[in-house]
């Protein structure tokens, strides 16, 4: 009886919600009196008088803003609880189903190519590029053969093609695109009550709408098979449920731009902080995205009122993530439902190892072609003797760096899903390449200066800090495969959020830094790119070794523990393994989202199951998508150059596609 008290644990989701709600609230009502003497506020809310400028500015500006943070944070929070409850996945949230891209990639070619569109408003081309965007994943939820796996990496999938398409048009769109980026960063500034009354009645149909389907909604908790043998018609009610997120994520999103830690952040802490049933979850969620948003919304409203403005969305994220660390050590094993990427053998037959030697020497094939073959300035052409040459220097170090990094994070996706058992995971998630994109972006701050060497220098701090921060998270939680991922996630939130935060202090080297971010080889010396070969070449190899501990792993803890494992050294290898092949990549490419996270999915889907076949795929894949994505960006547009990381999801994107619809 006495040990229930022994622990400071939280035991439910009001301790929480009513801590960030008072702290809120103190924090909204002290900025009120800085900004309107006490003795007018009952004027301002009720009958503001219209030659008293603070009366007005607090009816039509503050106080809706008050309320636009409640009602957006619970929409957000709502449509996220509804993801990973119909997905089965705690790290599905709106942004998962594009859209959130979806809106911006919109709003970004009506910006460009068709201005008169935004006749109609801004939020109006938002909440319709939004709608469309889901549109796709929407309909193939209604298809028998339909799985919460496929649904979340066709949403994933389609993310990745609207951001790229986005990212594309904004390298040639220059300054006209500055309204889009600010509404991208996630702003609640108002300037009268439309947006209330626009949001009021959404939130509340949503709301009502989830109690309806509260019971059916209880089975998922389980397993599909189980709400089958109950009667629900499953692909029915996740084709509803991913519909009334997606519809009430389009319409926060295109009021209030993108917002995105809250609508994963708060179903995970509310169910970390006790909430276990989707009844409670369902009650508690909405008031935990209320209360995170308006108590972040307030300290951006401080900062700008000390002369340090700092948006909505950023501070949502750093703010939401260290309360996630926070509580990562007392969850409870099992409580989030986890998505296993494991495929019955049956199901397809396995690939004989002797497939990769052909599929090796084509990789190397493309190689020579990619140097040898592409543009002149008056004609296509294969090059050789005196041209070749002179080419051969700026060609070839390019495409072996491509080829490596496309292979390290290859390998680097298949351990950490195979790690987390979770097919959302990307090597990206670990935080490493957001502390290396940290770390460029200090040095080029600090030092200014955007030569190799300092970016270099500032990568490897970066990501060796990142690195640490992760070994120490994960050794506190036991190295256990969930609290590793949220973890990670936790920790390239905050360095992401800050990475956004500095970007107006370095606007001279802006587009050096946009070059890298987007996953460019153009600064690829000689050195670097045999340098990264050898590494590349170590690391995967180390990676092999892991074989039996990665097919073990995949089953259950007993059960690798009943083979002799030590769980713990296993786990914190392949962790050691994951962070040095996503910091290899990262340091000379640049972060890349999409060969990491779709690579081992290919692998898996062409037919190779088992961890050490799956390996050698996926990296395989990723060099061969990297490699084609580089030898792309160089001719495609040329003398004009595209980076590497943008068009390696154009290249990779419709395989993957393809080989999903065959499954």
């Amino acid at each position: 009886m006495t040990s229930s008290h022994s622990s400071p644990d939280v035991r439910h989701p009001l301790l929480l919600i009513g801590g960030l709600m008072l702290l809120g609230l103190l924090l909204t009502l002290a900025l009120w009196m800085k900004t309107l003497p006490l003795s007018q506020l009952p004027a301002a809310i009720f009958t503001p008088d219209s030659h008293v400028m603070g009366q007005l500015l607090f009816h039509y500006a503050t106080l809706p803003r008050l309320f636009v943070a409640l009602l957006a944070g619970a929409g957000f929070s709502l449509a996220g609880l509804l993801f990973q409850q119909t997905l089965r996945n705690p790290m599905a949230d709106p942004t998962t189903f594009g859209v959130s891209a979806g809106a911006q990639l919109m709003l970004t070619l009506a910006t460009v190519w068709a201005p008169w569109l935004l006749r109609a408003g801004q939020e109006t081309v938002a909440l319709i590029g939004g709608l469309l965007a889901v549109i796709p994943i929407i309909l193939s939820a209604f298809r028998p053969s339909s799985t919460p796996q496929k649904l979340t990496l066709s949403g994933l999938m389609l993310t990745l093609y609207a951001g790229c398409v986005a990212n594309v048009i904004a390298l040639f769109g220059g300054n006209d695109l500055q309204d889009v980026f600010i509404w991208g960063s996630g702003s609640l500034n108002q300037n009268s009550w439309q947006v209330v009354f626009f949001l009021l009645p959404r939130v509340a149909i949503a709301l009502l709408l989830s109690l309806l389907m509260l019971r059916v909604m209880n089975t998922f908790s389980v397993n599909e098979t189980s709400a089958k043998s109950l009667g629900v018609s499953v692909n029915r009610v996740r084709t509803i449920s991913l519909l009334l997120g997606s519809a009430l994520c389009a319409s926060v999103v295109s009021v209030t731009g993108v917002i995105g830690f809250v609508g994963m952040a708060a179903p995970t802490l509310t169910r970390l902080a006790g909430a276990r049933r989707f009844s409670q979850q369902l009650l508690w969620t909405p008031i935990m995205g209320a209360a995170l948003l308006l108590f972040t919304d307030q300290l951006s409203q401080w900062s700008a009122y000390y002369g340090a403005e700092v948006s909505t969305g950023t501070l949502t994220a750093l703010m939401g993530a260290p309360l996630l660390l926070w509580l990562i050590p007392r969850l409870k094993k099992h409580t989030l439902p986890l998505l296993a990427t494991t495929v019955n053998a049956g199901t397809a037959r396995r690939r004989s190892a002797c497939l990769f030697i052909p599929a090796s020497l084509l990789l190397l094939i493309l190689f020579i072609l990619s140097v040898i073959y592409g543009r002149l300035p008056t004609r296509w052409a294969f090059t050789d003797g005196q041209t070749l040459l002179s080419l051969l220097p700026l060609r070839a170090p390019r495409s072996l760096a491509a080829l490596a990094a496309g292979g390290m994070l290859g390998a680097a996706g298949v351990l950490i899903q195979r790690l987390t058992a979770n097919p959302m995971s990307s090597p990206e998630l670990l935080g490493i390449s957001s502390g290396a994109t940290l770390g460029v972006m200090l040095a080029m701050l600090l030092l200014s200066s955007t030569s190799t060497g300092v970016l270099m220098v500032g990568a490897v701090a970066g990501s060796a800090l990142a690195l640490i921060g992760m070994l120490l998270t994960a050794r506190k939680s036991a190295f256990s495969a969930e609290k590793i991922l949220l973890a990670g996630i936790a920790l390239s939130t905050i360095i992401s959020a800050m990475t956004s935060l500095m970007m107006t202090s370095i606007t001279p080297q802006v587009q050096v830094l946009q070059d890298w971010l987007a996953g460019s080889t153009y600064r690829i010396l000689p050195t670097q790119a045999v340098t990264l070969a050898v590494i590349a070449m170590v690391l995967i190899a180390a990676s092999f070794l892991t074989h039996r501990w990665l097919l073990m792993l995949s089953l259950s803890d007993e059960v690798s523990r009943a083979t002799g494992i030590n769980i713990y050294l296993a786990r914190s290898v392949i962790i050691l393994l994951i962070a040095l092949l996503t910091a290899a990549a990262t340091l000379l490419i640049g972060p890349l989202s999409f060969v990491g996270l779709m690579a081992p999915h290919m692998a898996r889907m062409s037919g190779l199951h088992r961890p050490a076949l799956q390996l050698g795929g996926a990296v395989l894949i990723g060099a061969a998508i990297l490699l084609l994505a580089d030898w792309a960006g160089r001719n495609i547009l040329y003398p004009q150059q595209l980076p590497a990381g943008l068009l390696a999801t154009f290249i990779g994107g419709p395989y993957y596609l393809l080989l999903m619809r065959k499954q």
